[in-house]
């Protein structure tokens, strides 16, 4: 490793302003982290800046040895390419990963938390964060022969990415994956990995810069375009667990239908929306279920048939419309809500049809609650949490005897997977939900912050005010499937603003 050392030394010789500077950002990251309920959205831009910097830092580090052109000093050397390939992994490991899991480790310390229970958390998504920007910024300074032609393709990059975006090329992977997001963020770490690491290799040992851009332009194509399929439902299965006897089964017996003041989900322009009634078992009286997609076929005469992909704008709501509409908390009746293609609901509503639905679930258990402040923050809540509330500015005073709170609340990653502010007052047995966060981050969050952020505006009585917030884990994830047979989509639509009440 001796010749290893020689890079290394010489790199932060020539590189320590940069240095400097880059290490000044991350100790600004971990005092900003620090401060979590506070400073949330200051430690994301703060983030932002890092990940640029250390983006130019690594790509002016691998360009300290050109490998494209005919320019290299050190080929002429008795240099071996994996003691220069180590001098700079050194380099992102002493500079990047090290000062990043002290800060993380100081941000939870100076906080009260023990770092040392989150220790795998800290190490994993450093480790797992810096590796993806290094390999990016890495790989294309490996095939660039200078700092303007490394801008030009990290541009070029950046704009097949919005491209992809724009066109819906991620058609299956379009929106937010919840509690499975993680899974997409590690299948392009992978991805990352599997185009850079081979590039740098065969930059640095064979110097074959023409196909080591074939290799990173098809990379950045397939991972664009993700051929994958139904990615999704890929990712559920992964992470899918539990043979749990919580069953959901369609409610024969006569019910009130939804009205349009308690319905949590409408419609969108060309669909008509369905709230089938149905029943939930199995649940013990320390769990609940969450609901996240569905998928649905609907047959009807004449061969006619329409399916939905797995799509959240289908969900098992509870009954009471105070509740979050995804949680049920209780066995008994809920409502599957799905909406409907237009065409195929006015050719079919008013004759029989048989419906499928597939629902995936989470089931919820541990759920935990600590009182908070009603101004200012509260420290050691449920799984570590930190609140702060404060007056919204312009609803700061009181209306009708309501106060408007803000209320930002962080856990320490992967924090809960689901989380509320409930209000109520020592006259009033009612507590009131307001959602904080929903959908644990997983051990890959697509930022370095050792912190899951959530907020809420809470409205809580003006007299004798507070709130507590109530925590729950993740159990299990679940898929279940019920059948539906000759029912007619007329008789369960969803109610209208125009409905008689």
């Amino acid at each position: 490793m001796r010749q290893a050392a020689i890079f290394f030394r010489k790199d932060v010789r020539r590189l320590w302003p940069q240095l400097m500077e880059v290490l000044g950002l991350t100790a600004l990251v971990g005092w900003l982290d620090s401060q979590p309920a506070t400073t949330g959205a200051l430690a994301s831009l703060a983030g932002g800046l890092w990940a640029a910097g250390w983006i130019y830092l690594v790509a002016t580090a691998i360009q300290q040895e050109r490998l494209p052109g005919d320019c290299q000093y050190w080929l002429a050397r008795p240099y071996d390419w994996r003691q220069l390939l180590s001098a700079k992994a050194l380099f992102v490991l002493a500079f990047a990963v090290v000062p990043l899991v002290v800060v993380k480790a100081a941000a939870l310390s100076v906080n009260g938390v023990s770092p040392l229970r989150y220790t795998s958390t800290i190490l994993f998504t450093s480790l797992a964060f810096i590796g993806a920007v290094g390999l990016v910024a890495g790989a294309l300074a490996a095939v660039t022969e200078n700092l303007t032609q490394f801008l030009c393709g990290l541009l070029v990059v950046a704009s097949v990415e919005i491209a992809a975006m724009a066109l819906g090329l991620n058609r299956s992977s379009a929106g937010d994956w919840g509690p499975v997001e993680w899974w997409r963020s590690a299948a392009t770490g992978i991805g990352i990995a599997a185009a850079a690491i081979p590039v740098l290799v065969i930059q640095y040992r064979l110097r074959r810069t023409f196909l080591s851009r074939v290799i990173l332009g098809a990379a950045l194509v397939l991972i664009a375009a993700d051929p994958a399929g139904n990615a999704w439902r890929s990712a559920w299965d992964l992470q899918g667990k539990g043979a749990l006897p919580v069953t959901l089964c369609f409610d024969p017996a006569a019910r009130p239908r939804m009205r349009y003041g308690n319905a949590p989900y409408f419609p969108g322009s060309d669909q008509e929306g369905i709230y089938f009634p149905i029943r939930v078992s199995g649940l013990s009286e320390s769990a609940a279920v969450v609901s996240e997609r569905a998928a649905v076929t609907l047959e009807g005469r004449g061969g006619r048939r329409w399916s939905s992909d797995w799509t959240a704008a289908a969900a098992v709501a509870g009954t009471d419309p105070r509740e979050d509409a995804h949680l049920v908390q209780a066995n008994g009746p809920a409502w599957q809500y799905l909406n409907v293609d237009r065409s195929f609901y006015r050719a079919v509503k008013d004759t029989p049809v048989h419906a499928h639905v597939s629902v995936t679930l989470i089931l919820l258990t541990g759920r935990q609650s600590g009182t908070a402040q009603a101004n200012g923050r509260t420290a050691r809540l449920p799984q570590d949490g930190i609140c702060q509330a404060s007056p919204v500015p312009m609803l700061s005073g009181a209306v009708r005897g309501i106060r408007n709170l803000l209320v930002f609340c962080e856990w320490p990653r992967p924090g809960p997977e689901r989380a509320y502010a409930r209000a109520s007052s020592r006259a009033s047995a009612v507590a009131l939900p307001y959602l904080l966060t929903a959908g644990a981050s997983g051990p890959l969050p697509i930022d370095q912050s050792v912190w899951q952020r959530g907020a809420a505006v809470v409205s809580i009585p003006a007299e004798d005010p507070q709130f507590t917030v109530e925590t729950w884990r993740a159990e299990a994830w679940l898929e279940r499937s019920f059948d539906i047979a000759a029912v007619r989509l007329n008789d369960y639509i969803a109610p209208r603003v125009t409905d008689p009440q």
